[in-house]
């Protein structure tokens, strides 16, 4: 389902290309997870490595669900969330870059949702919800991109999300994945999500190469079109 666009792209601080914000930090999050097909597999390559730039971060959300408090598993047992992702212009109208995107460094309060769903496309998930591949038991919330929990307010939705991420975050089960040259990782991304720490200005030079199998990639773009324009204008400026 890519079409023209190449499998693959670059995770760097040092490509102008690159998949994100060379040296932000990353809020945990499963890529994708906002929309009714997200990517099932992700594999990341070093392959130009030097320096210890902040690791890769990994959390799992299965352990998480099993790790629930029985007062807050019946809390939230039949509640949904709604993830959702924002790819809107930049302030002076035109795309940007995502390495020139801003990005936020901490979970922000949120006093309104979007209404527009081109720009920020969504998709709601029961919070406890089966892997599709498994039928093992998940946390589908994430702190980057789930906004709202239907039928609770703004404010109701962040003291139960708060509650669950201190669950899905607990320090003692996060996996740190110091990169290497030639490191070869391949994750479960419906039932882990990563994150990383910012590194700016630190000396290094980190580029993974990041590819992804997806048997659901044409649902993907027909439930966000903005994405495959995001990509083609990506692929415009692509580096050798």
């Amino acid at each position: 389902g890519m079409d023209r666009m190449q499998r693959y792209c670059y995770v760097s601080n040092v490509r102008k290309d690159g998949a994100t914000h060379p040296e932000a930090p990353l809020l945990w999050h499963s890529d994708n997870m906002w929309s009714p097909a997200p990517t099932p597999y992700i594999f990341l390559y070093g392959a130009e490595v030097k320096g210890e730039l902040s690791a890769t971060r990994f959390a799992n959300t299965i352990r998480a669900c099993k790790a629930l408090p029985e007062d807050l598993r019946r809390e939230v047992e039949g509640l949904r969330t709604i993830n959702m992702s924002e790819l809107s212009l930049e302030n002076d109208g035109e795309d940007a870059l995502r390495v020139d995107r801003e990005m936020p460094g901490t979970r922000r309060a949120r006093s309104e949702v979007p209404k527009d769903e081109y720009y920020c496309p969504r998709t709601s998930y029961p919070i406890i919800w089966n892997h599709p591949q498994t039928g093992e038991e998940m946390l589908t919330v994430q702190e980057d991109i789930s906004v709202q929990i239907e039928g609770k307010s703004l404010e109701e939705s962040e003291e139960i999300y708060q509650k669950l991420f201190d669950v899905l975050y607990d320090e003692e089960y996060i996996y740190d994945h110091i990169w290497q040259q030639n490191d070869l990782a391949m994750f479960d991304n419906i039932a882990t999500q990563h994150a990383r720490k910012g590194f700016y200005g630190k000396p290094g030079v980190r580029t993974l190469r990041r590819t992804v199998i997806n048997p659901k990639q044409k649902e993907y773009f027909e439930h966000a079109p903005r994405v495959r324009e995001l990509a083609e204008f990506h692929q415009s400026i692509r580096q050798p």
